[in-house]
């Protein structure tokens, strides 16, 4: 069985509506109400959204990966691209957003 965040995050039903925040928010715009405030968005390497399947596949693998020691996260600190396991895999990158191009977290008030 496992243990820690892998379970507590992925096997729980007490995320879900902020499971729903997270794909909703990474594959529709590219950013989740925490990435908009820090002004960066998730895109594909074509730099277009990665799309509702991939935000499910990211969230997934992000979960896996995280549950070994955090090292999908962790891998961006010795990662010349500074991409995380997680994107590194799916070839996605994080950008930084223009100040001018900042929009609302949902502009047409769903996540979907």
């Amino acid at each position: 069985m496992y243990s820690g965040c892998f379970s507590a995050s992925c096997c729980t039903s007490s995320y879900s509506p902020l499971r729903c925040i997270y794909v909703g928010g990474i594959g529709k715009h590219g950013q989740t109400p925490g990435k908009r405030l820090q002004g960066i968005k998730v895109v594909s390497n074509t730099g277009a959204p990665v799309g509702l399947g991939g935000a499910v596949i990211r969230w997934l693998l992000s979960n896996v990966l995280n549950s070994f020691c955090y090292i999908g996260g962790l891998w961006m600190l010795w990662d010349g691209e500074k991409k995380t396991l997680y994107d590194k895999i799916l070839d996605n990158q994080v950008i930084q957003v223009p100040k001018g191009e900042l929009m609302p977290i949902f502009p047409d008030g769903n996540p979907f």
